[in-house]
C-alpha cells in the first residue's frame, strides 16, 4: 500500500509539473534568429519531408511541415504547390486554384507549365489549360517545352480537339508528331497522338485522312486495342462492315489483355471500356 501511495504520488507529481510548464508564457523567449540561407535550407529540408518522404500529401504530418516552412519564408512557391497538390486530388477545386495561382505567381517559369498540365489532365480545364501552355512556349520560341515530360504540342493538340477545334488541334498535333520524329522515331509517338489526330479529321469529315492516320499508327502500334477501336467505329462510319467486324474483335482481344491506354489517377483521353466495344460490335448488324 505504501509503495502504491508513493506510486501515485511520483504520477500526480509529473502531471502537476507538465500542467505548470504549460501555463508559462512563452512569448518573450528569444528565438534563434536565421540568415536568410539558412531559412531557405530550412524551408527546403522540411518541404523535402513534406508530401512523400515521411508524410503522405495531405496528412496532418505533412500540412504541419508546410506551415513551418511558411513561417521562414511564406514567399516560397513550392509550398503553395505541396499545399494545392492534396486538395486537388481531392476535388477541392477552389482551394487548388487559389494555392496554385499563388504558386505561378511566385515562380511561373517553373511551374506555370506544371500548372496547366493538372487543368488539362485532372480538371479538364482546357481554355486554362492552353492558356498557361501558350506563356510556357512563348517564352522559349526557339525550344518545345515538356512540363511534366510531356510536350506542350502535344497537350494543345488534345485541348484544341476536345473543344471541337480541329484545325487548331491538328496544327499542334502535327508539330508534335513532326518534332517527335525527328528526335525519337515514330515508334516512340504516343498513340493518344494519333487517336487525337484521327479525331480531328473527322471532325472536318475528313474520313479518308482519318482512316490513313489510324492504320498508320496501327502498323507501329498492332497491338493497342484503343488504335483498333477508333479504328473500327470509323469503319463502321464507312458502311465497311466486314472491316469493322474484324478491328473490332481483335480489340476486344486485346483489351482482354490489357492491352489499352491507361492512366495513374485520372482516365486517358481516349480511353475505352469493355462497354465501349460492345456497343460498336452490336451497332455493327445496323449498317
Amino acid at each position: 500500500m505504501e509503495k502504491l501511495l508513493s506510486f501515485c504520488h511520483k504520477v500526480l507529481y509529473i502531471y502537476f509539473t507538465i500542467t505548470m510548464l504549460g501555463c508559462q508564457d512563452y512569448s518573450s523567449t528569444p528565438l534563434k534568429e536565421f540568415s536568410a540561407e539558412e531559412k531557405e535550407k530550412l524551408v527546403e529540408q522540411l518541404l523535402n519531408g513534406a508530401g512523400f518522404t515521411f508524410y503522405y500529401q495531405g496528412s496532418v504530418g505533412e500540412q504541419l511541415l508546410i506551415r513551418e516552412a511558411e513561417k521562414y519564408n511564406n514567399q516560397h512557391a513550392s509550398i503553395y504547390r505541396e499545399r494545392g497538390i492534396p486538395q486537388m486530388t481531392r476535388g477541392m477545386a477552389a482551394d487548388f486554384y487559389s494555392n496554385f495561382q499563388k504558386m505561378v505567381e511566385l515562380d511561373s517559369v517553373e511551374w506555370q507549365g506544371y500548372r496547366g498540365y493538372y487543368y488539362m489532365y485532372v480538371y479538364r480545364d482546357y481554355e486554362r489549360a492552353i492558356a498557361d501552355l501558350d506563356m510556357v512556349d512563348a517564352r522559349t520560341p526557339n525550344f518545345v517545352d515538356y512540363p511534366q515530360t510531356i510536350s506542350v504540342d502535344y497537350m494543345r493538340g488534345i485541348c484544341y480537339e476536345r473543344l471541337n477545334c480541329p484545325e487548331q488541334a491538328l496544327e499542334y498535333l502535327d508539330k508534335h508528331i513532326a518534332n517527335e520524329t525527328k528526335s525519337v522515331g515514330e515508334n516512340y509517338i504516343h498513340t493518344v497522338a494519333f487517336i487525337a489526330k484521327g479525331q480531328a479529321h473527322e471532325q472536318l469529315n475528313q474520313f479518308h485522312e482519318a482512316k490513313l492516320i489510324y492504320e498508320k499508327a496501327i502498323a507501329l502500334h498492332p497491338k493497342n486495342a484503343d488504335l483498333k477501336y477508333y479504328y473500327g467505329k470509323l469503319l463502321l462510319k464507312l458502311r465497311d462492315k466486314s472491316g469493322a467486324a474484324d478491328v473490332l474483335a481483335e480489340c476486344r482481344d486485346q483489351f482482354s489483355k490489357e492491352e489499352f491506354n491507361n492512366r495513374r489517377y485520372v482516365e486517358e483521353f481516349y480511353q475505352i471500356y469493355a462497354q465501349d466495344i460492345e456497343e460498336a460490335e452490336m451497332s455493327i448488324d445496323a449498317i
